[in-house]
């Protein structure tokens, strides 16, 4: 999806409607990810821009990364967290769905090659225990 320059630079910045994620090992920056608020769907939230370096894949990088989003976004009373993940992607829709994340139904073709598609995926954020949250 295509956004003027002032949305990126507002979501890098972060703030109330957005956050970013970094994850580091020994000063080098081995994982990110972002969220965002939805300002089409109050308590929606949207988790993108997730990636971890291939060396520190399987190591509770990329969980740790999404419990931190999660996080953020059951601190700002959102309903729900979604995002969208290229359907020949089967390792991250595994990673998202042990999560708890599950398949809205909504497919769409994939910005960065719409000769394949990607799916949309929801965690309901009502009485989910996240990891470092009171009473976890």
């Amino acid at each position: 999806m295509a956004f003027p320059d002032e949305v990126w630079r507002q979501r890098a910045k972060g703030g109330p409607a957005s956050a970013n994620f970094i994850a580091r090992e020994g000063g080098a920056d081995v994982g990110l990810a972002a969220i965002f608020a939805d300002s089409d769907g109050p308590g929606r939230m949207h988790l993108v821009s997730m990636w971890v370096d291939p060396r520190y894949r399987r190591q509770g990088v990329a969980r740790g990364l999404v419990d931190q989003a999660v996080r953020w976004a059951v601190d700002r009373q959102a309903r729900e967290v979604i995002l969208w993940v290229a359907d020949q992607n089967t390792a991250a829709r595994r990673l998202y769905e042990r999560i708890g994340f599950r398949p809205t139904g909504e497919r769409q073709p994939l910005p960065s090659n719409p000769a394949r598609s990607e799916s949309c995926l929801r965690l309901a954020l009502e009485g989910l225990q996240v990891p470092g949250q009171e009473g976890s």
